[in-house]
């Protein structure tokens, strides 16, 4: 392993997350265990990148209602997305928390909220509508996902065990690729 590069793998992951900063720019994360965050931390420092953590520069909180967002510039309330997965509203409250530690585009309130509202991202908890696929297996449901590590598993397997099968067969396959 090159010098500098923790061995541990959740450190690691930070380690080149982390490893995008660049002097000047801000360096907006969300919330790690100490030692991740240690790690987060030090490379931003290294890049000489000012940190913007949540739970320390900014927060928010996730609610039926909406998104509580909090930072130094006030709360907003904010509508939650309209993507699949209960970890989308943690996703939009990361980007709103990145446009506003930023200081080259100035983006409004209101045009965060659309933008959470509106987005859409194929492949993520994407449920197919007919095709080529969804007929290989009529009257069932097709999801489409193309998570690639734990996290991801993670957050699909909670979509799932939240009940959003939607009447779909809990059969699966896997594939090793």
């Amino acid at each position: 392993h090159p010098e500098g590069v923790p061995q541990e793998p959740l450190q690691r992951i930070a380690f080149e997350k982390a490893s995008i900063a660049r002097a000047g720019s801000p360096l907006v994360t969300q919330k790690y265990p100490h030692d991740v965050a240690r790690a987060v931390a030090q490379t931003a420092a290294l890049h000489r990148a000012e940190l913007f953590m949540r739970g320390h520069a900014w927060g928010a909180e996730v609610s039926g209602d909406g998104i509580e967002y909090y930072d130094c510039y006030g709360p907003l309330l904010l509508p939650l997305p309209s993507l699949a997965g209960a970890h989308q509203a943690d996703n939009a409250a990361l980007a709103v928390a990145m446009l506003r530690h930023q200081d080259r585009v100035k983006v409004s309130p209101e045009a965060m909220a659309a933008g959470i509202r509106e987005a859409r991202w194929p492949a993520r908890l994407q449920l197919l509508g007919e095709g080529p696929l969804t007929a290989l297996v009529p009257g069932r449901k097709v999801w489409l996902d193309g998570g690639h590590n734990a996290d991801a598993g993670a957050a699909i397997a909670a979509f799932f065990g939240a009940g959003h099968m939607g009447g779909a067969s809990t059969s699966s396959a896997r594939a090793d690729v």
